[in-house]
C-alpha cells in the first residue's frame, strides 16, 4: 500500500473495495541546503576522472607519497625546489598545520579564484563529514586541490587529493545557519553544537590568516585583508565578564551515596 492506511470498505455489488488514506504516508525526498524537502528534483551527473596508482612510473605516473622521504615529498608537492629553497607555495604552507596549508596555497595560485569566495570556502577545511547532506555542489576549493594534487594520499596531509579534515557543506551551513537552527529536523546528521564548532573553527582559521606574517605575495596580502574584513576588528577587553551568581547546590562539596562493594577474600 506504500504507506496508505485503511479508511473504509465500499460495497460495489459483487465487489468489495477498500479505501486508503495517504495523509501519513512517507515519500522519498531530497533535502536541500535550506532544509526544505524536494520531490523528484532534476539531478546532475558529474564525471570524476580517477588517477590510478598503478600507472607505469616510467610514463610519467606519480609516485606514492607515503613511500618517499619528507624532503622528497616536499619536492613532489612543490613546496621546495630542487635546491631545497622554499617556493611561494611552500611559504604559505608553512604558516598552517597539516594539509590545510596546501589547500590555501594552491587556491592563491589560481588568479581567477575570487578571494571573497575563498574566505567562505575555507570553512570546509575543518568541517569533516558532518555537513555533507546539505552540500549543493563541490566547492571550487576542492577542484583546485584535485587539479594540483590529483587523488594522491599523503599521511597526515592529503586523502584523495584533499586535506584530511576537508568536508563539503560547511559553506551552505554558514549561509543558512539561522534557518537550520530554527528547523526541528531530527534526522539531520549534525546538532547545534556542531554548528557552533564550525563557526569557531572557521573564524579561528581566518584569524590565523589575518594576523599571520606578511609575505611577498600579493594574493596572500589581499586574503589577509579579506579575512580581517570578515572577522571584524579585534577588540581586547581587560575586564573579566560578569558571570551569574553560583547556585547554592554548586557551592557545597559533592557527597556520594553509593554503597561500596567489597568482594570476599
Amino acid at each position: 500500500s506504500q504507506g496508505g492506511e485503511f479508511f473504509e470498505f465500499v460495497d460495489r455489488g459483487k465487489v468489495l473495495r477498500a479505501r486508503l488514506r495517504y495523509e501519513g504516508a512517507r515519500v522519498l525526498g531530497w533535502r536541500d541546503s535550506r532544509g526544505r524537502i524536494l520531490l523528484n528534483p532534476p539531478m546532475r551527473k558529474v564525471t570524476r576522472l580517477y588517477e590510478s596508482p598503478f600507472r607505469d612510473q616510467g610514463k610519467g605516473g606519480r609516485r606514492n607519497l607515503n613511500d618517499l622521504t619528507p624532503a622528497e615529498v616536499w619536492v613532489a608537492l612543490k613546496l621546495i625546489d630542487e635546491q631545497g629553497v622554499p617556493t611561494a607555495r611552500g611559504e604559505v604552507f608553512s604558516l598552517f598545520s597539516g594539509g590545510e596549508g596546501l589547500a590555501v596555497a594552491v587556491a592563491l595560485e589560481d588568479e581567477a579564484y575570487p578571494l571573497d569566495e575563498l574566505v567562505y570556502d575555507l570553512a570546509n577545511l575543518r568541517s569533516g563529514h558532518r555537513f555533507k547532506s546539505v552540500s549543493v555542489s563541490e566547492a571550487r576549493l576542492a577542484a583546485v586541490c584535485r587539479e594540483a594534487f590529483g587523488f594522491q594520499d599523503c599521511e597526515g596531509y592529503l586523502k584523495g587529493g584533499l586535506p584530511v579534515e576537508y568536508g563539503e557543506g560547511a559553506v551552505e551551513v554558514l549561509r543558512n545557519r539561522k534557518d537550520l537552527l530554527a528547523s526541528e529536523d531530527s534526522e539531520r546528521d549534525f546538532s547545534s553544537g556542531d554548528l557552533e564548532r564550525l563557526s569557531v573553527e572557521w573564524k579561528s582559521l581566518l584569524a590565523l590568516i589575518a594576523y599571520g606574517p606578511k609575505l611577498k605575495n600579493d594574493r596572500w596580502m589581499a586574503l589577509q585583508k579579506e579575512a580581517h574584513r570578515v572577522i571584524g576588528p579585534n577588540e581586547f577587553n581587560r575586564e573579566l565578564p560578569i558571570l551569574p551568581a553560583m547556585p547554592g547546590r554548586q557551592r557545597g562539596r559533592f557527597e556520594s551515596h553509593r554503597i561500596g562493594y567489597f568482594p570476599k577474600a
